[in-house]
């Protein structure tokens, strides 16, 4: 599957918050972490090369980029908008409850980022057009 750099941060956030579903989508979080973490690993450690190339380091640890942002956005939008292939191990539609989906630490935003990304989904068929 094909997906933006972006969405690899996002979706692996999300997946580590959902750790402790279990069943079909606990196996397929499992199984994508593991996908993803190679990719989420070099785009996290290029974003952080950007924060230093074009930031100031304040005493907290955190940057802060003053000069030469647009350069900066310029870059990191590169870095997000990327596609990479990723084998996420994705849960097959008819076997995806979102009722039974609950789990403690995960956010609102997560459910919607595991329904994106997570859920393999057959195209609908044609319908057939009658005049």
């Amino acid at each position: 599957m094909k997906i933006r750099t972006g969405q690899i941060i996002q979706l692996t956030e999300t997946l580590h918050r959902m750790e402790t579903l279990t069943g079909d989508a606990g196996y397929a979080v499992g199984r994508s972490l593991l996908a993803l973490d190679p990719e989420y690993t070099l785009a996290q450690k290029l974003r952080i090369n950007l924060f230093q190339k074009y930031g100031e380091k304040k005493e907290n640890g955190t940057y802060v980029v003053k000069a030469r942002q647009e350069d900066f956005i310029k870059e990191m939008d590169e870095l997000m908008n990327r596609e990479v292939d990723v084998n996420i191990h994705q849960l097959l539609e008819e076997k995806y409850d979102p009722d039974a989906m609950y789990c403690e630490t995960a956010q609102a935003i997560d459910y919607r980022v595991f329904d994106e990304l997570m859920v393999e989904r057959k195209d609908p068929e044609p319908s057939e057009v009658t005049s």
